[in-house]
């Protein structure tokens, strides 16, 4: 790549900003090792600041996979052992499930496979008990499926293994993780606390009519799910560790654990805390992150030593990734992405096997036929950054239109236009569950 390239991406990417009307996006490509960087537009629209290459950002869930790249460090210590249960790091860990309470393993959490409602964003204080307070607010916390059976994303879980690092180490999730990943990888501006930014440029999240979110840091019991703020360029550093032949703190026989998958999804696999995409013939890491009114999306592709990837201040910001992302893997990759077969007449197939209320910890999803088309509506009491903030709004009702396979449902139209749903099925291949931006919803009619 040269720098003519690079001018030429950000002139779509300006492009895609202005029309969404996002605040303010950072943007960055490394290539063999050599990264280009670039902020656009406002961090903060109320004060008008402006974005700056190094303007840092909240990366949110992309932190589980330097949760996992600490937890394969002390695997190869031989202070862990993926296989061992929950309770033998933490010995007061419960959940509603007994099965999941007594049986549930450290790989169960880094792959998201141990079955329980995992979205309690709760503020439990700042003090060095918070993880260990903020688990044991999980006794109640109902299953969704049995124990290793699906896929269903649970921040809770890390949350857990936050604090099982803490238990390992002796140290504070934080100092551990700074140790263990941070500070080797020369990661010089990436922080875990709020008050370590608060000198710095940094993104303001904002609704979508462009006034800043109420809340930004997230309580310190979170902090394993979605905590680290950074800049592009550590951010393109952090991916060219998992790119490259780099085994400087990590054997490339673990990373390569780190992508093998535990589960298959119509369109993609989870390995230990990364999604694992194909497309072209090649092969991607990748992960998001989004927290209150930000959202970051960062794309590997090893093979070729290529990493990129975006930050946005705006709830509008994830309808900027999906173009963004087709056009970075056609110029840098001559990669397209795989699309959906979606059923050209879905009017003229049976609806109604989709039918029906499902139901997790946050919400319900009613499905119905409206007109001839398939609606699903959410209502939600998800509070977020935690239990204090205000509720979220409610969302639009959206069209659903299964792919040919079935087993997936093409949202048309909206905000959300483009995105898949899993129509997961049970044993006697009824629709069981949908899993709703990798969330499990149980059918309960």
């Amino acid at each position: 790549m040269d720098h003519q390239q690079f001018d030429d991406l950000c002139d779509e990417v300006e492009r895609q900003r202005s029309r969404l009307g996002v605040p303010g996006v950072m943007f960055g490509v490394s290539v063999g090792g050599e990264r280009f960087v670039r902020g656009f537009g406002l961090a903060n629209a109320r004060l008008g600041i402006a974005a700056e290459e190094n303007t840092l950002v909240q990366i949110g869930s992309i932190t589980k996979t330097f949760v996992g790249t600490a937890m394969m460090r002390l695997v190869e210590a031989g202070k862990i052992d993926l296989d061992s249960t929950v309770r033998s790091h933490i010995p007061t860990f419960a959940v509603a499930d007994p099965v999941a309470t007594k049986a549930a393993t450290v790989r169960h959490l880094m792959t998201h496979l141990s079955g329980f409602d995992g979205d309690f964003f709760l503020d439990v204080g700042d003090g060095d008990d918070a993880l260990e307070r903020y688990a044991a607010e999980l006794h109640e916390a109902r299953s969704l499926a049995p124990l290793g059976s699906h896929y269903s994303y649970n921040n809770a879980g890390f949350s857990l293994l936050g604090l099982i690092i803490q238990n390992v180490t002796g140290e504070s999730f934080e100092d551990a993780l700074t140790k263990l990943v941070i500070d080797p990888l020369e990661l010089d501006r990436a922080y875990l606390r709020a008050k370590d930014i608060m000198t710095e440029r940094f993104f303001v999240g904002h609704s979508a009519n462009t006034t800043p979110v109420p809340h930004w840091a997230l309580s310190r019991a979170v902090v394993p799910a979605g905590g680290v703020v950074t800049d592009m360029d550590n951010l393109l550093k952090y991916g060219e560790f998992h790119c490259l032949d780099d085994a400087s703190i990590l054997s490339r026989e673990s990373r390569q654990a780190m992508r093998t998958s535990h589960y298959d999804f119509p369109d993609q696999s989870a390995g230990l805390t990364w999604f694992l995409h194909e497309a072209g013939g090649e092969s991607f890491i990748t992960h998001s992150g989004g927290t209150a009114g930000q959202n970051a999306d960062l794309w590997i592709a090893p093979s070729r030593d290529t990493v990129f990837a975006f930050a946005t201040n705006s709830v509008l910001g994830g309808a900027l990734y999906r173009p963004l992302k087709a056009l970075l893997m056609d110029a840098l990759l001559d990669v397209k992405p795989v699309v959906p077969a979606v059923l050209e007449n879905p009017e003229a197939c049976d609806l109604e096997p989709y039918v029906g209320r499902y139901e997790r910890h946050f919400g319900a999803t009613e499905v119905a036929i409206v007109n001839g088309a398939l609606v699903a509506r959410t209502t939600t009491s998800i509070r977020f950054p935690d239990q204090n903030a205000p509720l979220a709004p409610p969302e639009p009702p959206i069209e659903l239109v299964p792919t040919v396979n079935g087993d997936q449902l093409y949202i048309r139209g909206g905000a959300q236009d483009g995105r898949l749903i899993d129509a997961v099925a049970r044993d006697d291949g009824s629709i069981g569950w949908l899993r709703i931006g990798f969330r499990l919803s149980r059918r309960v009619d």
